[in-house]
């Protein structure tokens, strides 16, 4: 999975440190592009990770750092039109995920209901973790040793189209499936379908498969 976010300091680096925590992700799955050159340097610090500075609002930086290869693009920066345009542009490359932070609620609903972006988060709440549990249609519990994932099925979902023992055999011990409002009956054979909602329990050094190539 490669994730390409646009941001500062504080924001990429709590980003970074919550979704490598949580699902496992190599530094060399990211890209990062912010518009401060003392914010790439503060982030190079932290992680071994291409950090690239430039303008913001130039579609050719994007494309130059390989924006059109990302698997997710998350925009979240602290200037709501920046965040809008990476959104757009996404959007025109066809990024399968856009992920935008917005302040202003009635954009970010306008352009998640035409289709723009994948999913909005409030700003005024916990970024970070609102953005990973978007991102990947989850809601991750730690439970010692493993997670406790509740995840919603979409076609880009690595476990969509598996069978219950396919899954069983990776490390994917799958608790529930919960489709169109009734619990499923789980056998061995039991197809993973889009739309339904499974609760996963998988060892915390898996959890990555659930999301990545």
């Amino acid at each position: 999975m490669k994730i390409f976010i646009v941001g500062s300091t504080r924001e990429v680096i709590e980003l970074v440190h919550i979704i490598r925590r949580e699902i496992g992700l190599r530094e060399s799955d990211f890209v990062v592009v912010t518009d401060n050159q003392k914010d790439a340097e503060a982030i190079t610090r932290e992680f071994d990770i291409p950090v690239f500075t430039g303008d913001l609002f130039d579609e050719k930086l994007y494309l130059e750092v390989g924006i059109d290869k990302a698997d997710v693009v998350i925009a979240g920066h602290e200037n709501d039109m920046v965040n809008v345009f990476v959104s757009m542009l996404a959007k025109e490359i066809k990024v399968p995920k856009i992920v935008m932070a917005i302040s202003n609620s009635f954009i970010g609903k306008f352009l998640k209901n035409h289709g723009v972006v994948t999913e909005v988060i409030d700003k005024s709440k916990e970024v970070s973790k609102s953005i990973l549990e978007k991102m990947l249609n989850a809601y991750i519990v730690d439970a010692g040793e493993k997670h406790i994932v509740i995840h919603n099925v979409t076609p880009n979902s690595r476990i969509a189209s598996k069978t219950v023992k396919e899954l069983e055999d990776d490390g994917i011990k799958v608790v529930a499936a919960i489709r169109e409002g009734s619990t499923k009956e789980l056998k061995q054979d039991t197809l993973i379908e889009v739309g339904d909602t499974v609760i996963i329990l998988i060892d915390k050094t898996l959890t990555h498969k659930l999301f990545s190539d």
